[in-house]
């Protein structure tokens, strides 16, 4: 499922928010400042093999932006897979939370890992990649129950 140019110019976010919105993801135990020091060694890294790392973010992040959701939808004693689409704000929330968990299961710094996840979705490969293109083939094939939302 191929988004068109006015789905993609939808998902367009400043820099800063983003930014600010993956260290709020990456804390853990209210440990801000550490979250901070962690994000610009990833960008340091990300520095080393881009000229831009700010904007080779936000081209990571828009590259993994979920623009639907498959929800589970109990009906009588069957299950149905809804689709539904998303706002901006919860995609992105999805997908910043996908990568931090992504950073997590690797067994390096976190740091570095977090360079690595974003250098794999700014070249659209990698395991966040796969899993969008199937959450969109999903909800291709269970599109026909869309009739279910209310």
């Amino acid at each position: 499922m191929q988004p068109n140019n006015k789905i993609k110019k939808k998902f367009h976010f400043k820099i800063n928010y983003v930014c600010r919105k993956l260290i709020n993801r990456m804390c853990y135990e209210g440990k801000k400042s550490v979250c901070e020091r962690l994000l610009s060694k990833t960008l340091i890294h990300l520095s080393k093999e881009n000229k831009s790392p700010l904007n080779y973010l936000l081209k990571a992040v828009t590259n993994i932006l979920p623009l639907v959701e498959v929800k589970n939808l109990r009906q009588g004693n069957r299950n149905t897979r809804l689709v539904l689409p998303l706002s901006e704000k919860r995609a992105l929330n999805i997908a910043l939370t996908q990568i931090v968990k992504e950073a997590r299961s690797k067994k390096a710094s976190f740091d570095k890992n977090l360079a690595e996840v974003l250098t794999e979705c700014g070249q659209n490969r990698g395991q966040l990649i796969k899993n969008k293109e199937s959450i969109e083939d999903e909800a291709i094939k269970s599109r026909g129950l869309n009739h279910y939302r209310w």
